[in-house]
């Protein structure tokens, strides 16, 4: 019985400490954070840049001289390999870089192979406060264009102007702005001790009444 009661302070005294100390490892965490590129968010997961996006579908890049630099805007292409409409938009874009090439660059992430890169698609699209249908699903700057047709061309062309017209430090990138998963600690802590707790509360129970 004194071991019960013993147990019952110790429970006692981690629903008072718990709090405190995983608040003090999250400001510790807060004071140690640092500022995150948007390369650096989607390093983990899979993706091609446009060169290695048209080979991957067989699709000619129109102009030779095309490279890709810091300075240009990235376009997010979410897709499927094989999909039609996709290739479509990538042709576009190969067309589009003897004109406009020296303005973007291109981050793909093929969705119907990869789980982890379909999650991420959906994470982009609710962040977008929009729905991904499917593929292609096109992202510049805030602007979103989900599917492809050569209605679209104007728009995309006047969506890569304007955000490479924005200051460099003011440009909007989904990935920069993406929001940090929430962190639980918390929450599970105390329901741990909660559990415990009521286990422990059932076990005295059990043994008065077996007494």
């Amino acid at each position: 019985m004194k071991n019960l009661k013993r147990l019952f302070v110790l429970l006692f005294a981690l629903v008072l400490v718990l709090p405190f100390s995983v608040y003090a490892k999250k400001d510790s965490k807060k004071e140690e954070k640092k500022v995150v590129s948007a390369a650096e968010k989607y390093s983990k997961y899979n993706h091609t840049n446009l060169a290695e996006t048209l080979e991957a579908e067989g699709i000619e890049l129109e102009n030779k001289d095309y490279t890709e630099n810091d300075k240009q805007i990235t376009i997010y292409l979410f897709r499927g390999q094989g999909c039609t409409h996709c290739q479509e938009f990538l042709t576009f874009l190969s067309s589009l870089t003897k004109e406009y090439g020296e303005y973007f660059k291109l981050v793909a992430f093929e969705t119907w192979q990869d789980s982890a890169n379909k999650e991420l698609m959906d994470s982009v699209a609710e962040q977008l406060e929009t729905e991904a249908g499917g593929v292609p699903f096109i992202v510049i700057g805030d602007k979103v264009f989900p599917g492809y047709a050569s209605t679209y061309d104007d728009q995309i062309k006047d969506a890569i102007m304007n955000l490479y017209s924005t200051p460099e430090a003011s440009r909007y990138d989904i990935f920069t702005n993406v929001k940090e998963p929430e962190n639980h600690d918390l929450v599970v802590g105390i329901i741990t001790v909660l559990v415990l707790g009521g286990l422990v509360a059932t076990a005295v129970k059990t043994r008065k009444n077996n007494g």
